[in-house]
């Protein structure tokens, strides 16, 4: 059987890799891009834009998860807060959610009076609610799941 161009490629790939071959390597490994990119679908701005926020939400979900982590619980800095309220994880978590819901009623505020709002503060904001959004899922299903025990 030929192998394709892709196969023979990746086989020159693997093999560059352990020389010095540099610009050759790097030209294969672009060359791979192109093809990997021309391959997939085209999305819609609509798309595009839910698309980069879900890889967002995953990477500060384990970026943050792995800060606040204490003892393996990711969770660790709701419980205690909860505690320290003498309240329960779902409560704490609607609190913090509120100072995200006032940045995002002051942005509707703001596109009314027509100012100019950054991208990065649109991002940085809603992604702040939509992570706190599931959060609060985790948090009320483990409460739940708690009271079902008791």
């Amino acid at each position: 059987m030929v192998p394709t161009k892709a196969q023979t490629r990746e086989k020159q790939i693997d093999a560059l890799a352990k020389t010095k071959e540099v610009k050759k390597y790097l030209k294969l490994m672009a060359e791979r891009f192109v093809e990997a990119s021309e391959n997939k679908p085209r999305l819609t701005k609509e798309e595009s834009i839910i698309e980069s926020r879900l890889a967002d939400i995953r990477h500060t979900m384990i970026v943050k998860g792995k800060e606040y982590q204490r003892n393996g619980d990711k969770l660790h800095n709701f419980r205690r807060a909860a505690e320290m309220q003498r309240s329960n994880m779902p409560r704490v978590l609607h609190g913090m959610l509120q100072k995200h819901l006032v940045s995002y009623y002051d942005m509707l505020d703001d596109i009314d009076l027509g100012k100019k709002i950054k991208d990065e503060y649109i991002s940085e904001k809603l992604g702040d609610i939509l992570i706190y959004i599931l959060l609060q899922e985790v948090a009320i299903k483990e409460e739940m799941e708690n009271q079902a025990l008791s």
